[in-house]
């Protein structure tokens, strides 16, 4: 399986990797080490089988003069029954379309019918933590609840690669303009 993220501007990714450190330092959730290099991010899409040298070149030549994207994380949810906390964006015009578009143009209509990421289930987000108890969601609640979290940009797309566990290596990545 493979994904593609919006991945944030350097300021904002360091404040959310600050979140899951202390989350790791005080044994709530280890979300950030279950992956090597994980990076904060928004997915767009997943798709089960692709070639990916031909979708990275597709890509990366697709999006190499977008704009980067105003994104302001301003709430914080759960999805029922899974133990996951993360942060919501504010859903604007230009995510809105950041992801339509993407679905358009690479992935087909037709294509992972149950994929949560594809127009009209898509609920944008950011995990802060995942596989938490009911005590351990309240205790990362409290933490995050009140913290300061700055305004940023979607600074980028990367292609992750899901196939093998605890790895998700980027196999291609295009910065915003």
């Amino acid at each position: 399986m493979y994904a593609v993220v919006a991945v944030f501007n350097p300021e904002l990714e360091r404040a959310i990797i600050e979140v899951w450190d202390e989350l790791k330092e005080k044994e709530i959730s280890a979300y950030a080490s279950q992956v090597r290099d994980r990076r904060p991010h928004i997915t767009l899409g997943d798709v089960q089988q692709l070639d990916p040298v031909r979708f990275s070149q597709d890509f990366v030549h697709y999006y190499r003069n977008h704009p980067p994207i105003e994104v302001r994380l301003a709430s914080i949810g759960s999805f029922i029954h899974t133990g996951i906390l993360y942060y919501s964006p504010v859903l604007s015009e230009e995510l809105t379309a950041l992801h339509r578009d993407f679905h358009k143009q690479f992935l087909p209509p037709d294509g992972n019918e149950s994929s949560l990421y594809r127009p009209g289930r898509w609920i944008p987000h950011c995990t802060i933590a995942n596989r938490l108890s009911t005590d351990e969601q309240l205790k990362a609640f409290k933490l995050v609840k009140d913290r300061e979290i700055p305004q940023g940009t979607i600074a980028g797309l990367s292609l992750l690669d899901l196939r093998l566990p605890g790895e998700a290596p980027e196999i291609a990545t295009v910065s915003f303009a």
